[in-house]
């Protein structure tokens, strides 16, 4: 799957219905795919329906790197497209190398299987550890 088709069936998998449309088309313009991911440092909850997500209560980034690989069944060398604000963003990167470089970040990120029917996402830390969610369809 290329980057466009890893987005489509992203955001149609896991982004709620009246959302679709204007998600697919902020991921695909550069000013606005900012927009996109700025929605889920706060609002996650208005993309993703509380359904389609399991909240990792983990304690360190170890054990949640280990929850990621064991829930989702992908393996470190497994590729996964991210969307964030590092030099990462709209690439494919081994999951390893992406959860090290995204735990780094303070803000939202999202890491997804290349069909498109898996993620990880880290929203915004602001006081404590930031919430941490998996989704599987």
């Amino acid at each position: 799957m290329n980057v466009r088709e890893t987005e489509k069936q992203f955001v149609k998998n896991f982004i709620r219905k009246e959302k679709r449309e204007r998600s697919l088309w902020a991921l695909n313009h550069k000013k606005k795919r900012t927009d996109f991911i700025d929605r889920f440092n706060h609002s996650w909850n208005e993309m993703i329906a509380e359904k389609d997500l399991t909240e990792l209560n983990t304690k360190s980034d170890c054990d949640t790197y280990e929850k990621i690989k064991s829930d989702l069944k992908l393996k470190d060398s497994d590729l996964c497209y991210v969307v964030s604000y590092n030099e990462f963003d709209k690439q494919f990167v081994e999951l390893k190398s992406a959860f090290e470089e995204c735990q780094k970040s303070t803000f939202a990120v999202l890491m997804i299987s290349k069909d498109g029917k898996k993620f990880y996402l880290k929203t915004e830390q602001e006081i404590g550890s930031p919430a941490k969610f998996i989704g599987i369809k």
